[in-house]
């Protein structure tokens, strides 16, 4: 997964329900880039209320954020025979590269 940051970009939304995006509400939905510095952002219908969206989807683990702001690590299924200390390093260093993807985690951690 790669972030990267527009600047000074123009978005049009055609949305189902609401008017403007809501702050802290997940959308699913079609993006397109339809001209210089212009986007189009097109809401799906709907199938029922998605719980709990993927932030991160990765080998060993999957990253995920509840309505309540709260974040949830599913672990992936261990392989058979795999070594038990490089597959924890593996879900460690997978950790800690999750958490980069989304910076408000930052306040999880001691520093």
């Amino acid at each position: 997964m790669v972030k990267n940051t527009n600047l000074c970009v123009d978005l049009k939304t055609v949305m189902q329900k609401d008017a403007l995006l809501v702050k802290g509400q997940c959308y699913k939905g079609l993006m397109t880039r339809d001209g210089e510095d212009h986007y189009l952002f097109e809401e799906a219908c709907s199938r029922g209320t998605v719980h709990n969206p993927k932030l991160y989807d990765g080998e060993f683990l999957s990253l995920t954020r509840h309505s309540n702001g709260r974040y949830q690590c599913h672990l992936k299924v261990m392989k058979d025979g795999v070594d038990k200390d490089a597959y924890a390093l593996n879900v460690y260093s997978e950790l800690l590269l999750s958490a980069k993807h989304d910076l408000s985690m930052s306040n999880l951690f001691i520093t």
